[in-house]
């Protein structure tokens, strides 16, 4: 306020310069919606990364009870590992780096075939000076640490399992396929990963919040809170249970948490326990669903492409769902088809207003507004203050002793 009331005073100072150089403090002829669109349109057609999530199979060892995906018994062909490994090696030199993102089905039922593609992908990458890091989403039951530390020595640095709250709740959610527990299992290999590996890595612990896991939701915080709070590699990431379709859900759709309050309620619960909570929205790059970036493909086991994992094998969509096809080494892509994933409907109206704009770019669900005609904002805004509050909370110290030095400089 001291510098609104009296600019010229203060244009000097360094917390002016600061504000400034962060976009808080702006030119009177800039036009904040034209350049939130530059820069959205920038990160959409971006060549910085390729984007690559490979499902290895449909098969898994679980049979959770929201799961929306069929579980077909499939494994990637070496047909289709070959081509993955030819189109990387004939198009990595368009792009500065290459991600790539193992998804199933239940991936590590694959294990030897994605040591084999990261290997030839990080042989490649490391021809063309190209950094490769990888990703996994897993259920936990294989991933011991001897699984895991095979997966660092591939470049997969990030991962994502789920624990559905404590011992009984999760074992009801997420049980193997012949209804045996799990829990106990994860939570051993979690405990020997954290103990053995000294080298970093990103590792969230996903809980899709049932009215289950609501109901003793501070007993979990706190069990939760005394595995990870110490480390930080570790964090959370909370996802109400909602239908994304299958046969499980109708089966179960007492588990279906509506309220998105409960967003923020978990959120803070969390904070207060000192527990890193993961979100997008505070990570280093502007947030937005890989679907609606033009060089983000997912590659099913059989060859088929497709934007978004929630779209895979939906048999009554599959005509609408799937974008293209890889064969010997090319993604042969319908642009037409793509292009419906990637273009949103103009939102300056709609959004225009919205604190979350810049962070969001927009996060409906381009599945659900393709396939489903309905619109579900990604975020809740009221979450914006916590999740504000939880990166101040980390680096507060650091910062506040990083201006004090500046101001004495």
């Amino acid at each position: 306020m001291k510098i609104i009331n009296n600019c010229c005073k203060f244009t000097d100072s360094l917390i002016f310069k600061t504000l400034y150089e962060y976009n808080f403090i702006i030119d009177k002829d800039i036009d904040e919606y034209k350049f939130y669109t530059y820069k959205l349109l920038k990160e959409i057609y971006s060549t910085d990364r390729l984007e690559l999530t490979i499902v290895p199979t449909q098969s898994c060892n679980f049979r959770c009870r929201y799961c929306y995906q069929e579980h077909d018994v499939s494994e990637i062909s070496d047909i289709v590992l070959q081509d993955i490994v030819s189109f990387i090696r004939k198009n990595i030199k368009k792009y500065r780096s290459l991600y790539i993102s193992w998804f199933g089905g239940e991936p590590l039922l694959q294990f030897n075939k994605i040591k084999l593609i990261m290997k030839e992908a990080k042989n490649i990458c490391k021809e063309n000076n190209v950094p490769i890091v990888g990703g996994i989403t897993t259920n936990g039951y294989l991933l011991d640490e001897f699984v895991f530390a095979e997966l660092l020595k591939h470049n997969i640095y990030d991962y994502q399992v789920t624990i559905d709250g404590l011992k009984e709740t999760h074992n009801f959610q997420r049980p193997l396929k012949d209804g045996s527990e799990t829990f106990d299992k994860i939570i051993n290999n979690i405990l020997k990963i954290k103990q053995s590996i000294n080298r970093k890595f990103n590792f969230v612990i996903r809980i899709n919040i049932s009215n289950e896991i609501l109901n003793n939701i501070d007993e979990y915080i706190n069990f939760i809170s005394k595995i990870i709070s110490d480390d930080k590699r570790f964090s959370i990431l909370w996802h109400r249970i909602q239908d994304y379709g299958g046969n499980e859900i109708k089966l179960n759709h007492n588990m279906i948490v509506e309220d998105v309050n409960i967003d923020k309620i978990v959120f803070d619960k969390g904070l207060e326990n000192g527990i890193k909570t993961y979100s997008e929205v505070t990570q280093p790059k502007t947030f937005m669903c890989e679907a609606c970036k033009k060089n983000s493909y997912i590659i099913n086991y059989d060859g088929i492409i497709y934007k978004c994992t929630n779209a895979i094998n939906k048999r009554e969509k599959l005509a609408d769902s799937s974008i293209g096809i890889l064969k010997d080494g090319e993604m042969y892509i319908n642009e037409k088809k793509e292009m419906m994933w990637i273009l949103q409907e103009n939102i300056e109206s709609e959004c225009g207003d919205c604190l979350m704009l810049p962070v969001c770019c927009h996060a409906i669900c381009p599945n659900k507004l393709k396939l489903k005609k309905t619109k579900e904002c990604k975020y809740n805004p009221n979450v914006a203050n916590s999740m504000v509050k939880s990166i101040f909370k980390e680096n507060k110290m650091d910062t506040l002793s990083h201006i004090l030095e500046k101001c004495k400089q």
